[in-house]
């Protein structure tokens, strides 16, 4: 289940639609194609049939899509912190432990040195890297950092907004996550920015 960056083999030259949880969000399936790979940050991995990449840092996720009728049966591979949040406050879970939660699923699991990390880092063969320049706000940015280290540079982003709004769906089901001010979301946006602008990635923002 575990795997490393530097042995995968995931085609780089497909583009990557990554899913947020924003207005656009719906929008994402039509551009999926046999050319795409796609990235859902959290629970917006409900609007598709096929999941490549799960981004989440919360340990709170995996409830939620653990109660959802497919589970994790349509993710293909999921990207965590060593040590996971819980309700967005670093806790004592640890990759180790989602491991054995999930272990009935097929799963690719990469793992990462978030900033807010206390324990030391693991002996075994898991990746440590840590992401930066920029600093993470949140998944978007775990999600962009992880991606264009792996090689990836065309990117189609949806449901990632700057004013905060969430597609009906989330806000139905109250999955938006701790609400924040305006000046949040626009530092988080331009943060994504600075990650795609620094890496020379080709992206559209719809």
């Amino acid at each position: 289940m575990i795997k490393r960056i530097e042995e995968h083999n995931f085609d780089l030259e497909k583009k990557i639609i990554l899913c947020g949880k924003g207005e656009t969000a719906p929008f994402a399936k039509s551009a999926v194609d046999n050319n795409s790979y796609v990235a859902c940050l959290n629970t917006s991995a409900k609007l598709f049939s096929k999941v490549n990449f799960l981004f989440f840092n919360d340990v709170e996720t995996v409830h939620k899509i653990e109660n959802t009728e497919e589970k994790f049966e349509k993710i293909e591979n999921i990207i965590i912190p060593i040590q996971l949040h819980s309700k967005e406050v670093i806790s004592n879970i640890t990759f180790e432990d989602i491991c054995k939660n999930l272990d009935s699923y097929n799963l690719g699991i990469y793992t990462y040195r978030l900033h807010t990390q206390k324990i030391k880092n693991p002996q075994n063969e898991v990746d440590c890297f840590k992401f930066g320049p920029e600093p993470i706000y949140s998944t978007y940015h775990s999600a962009l950092f992880w991606l264009t280290t792996c090689g990836f540079r065309k990117f189609e982003i949806y449901g990632v907004s700057k004013t905060g709004k969430y597609d009906s769906l989330f806000k139905k089901n109250n999955d938006t996550g701790n609400q924040r001010n305006s000046t949040w979301y626009d530092i988080n946006y331009r943060i994504g920015l600075s990650i795609l602008n620094r890496n020379n990635c080709e992206y559209e923002i719809k």
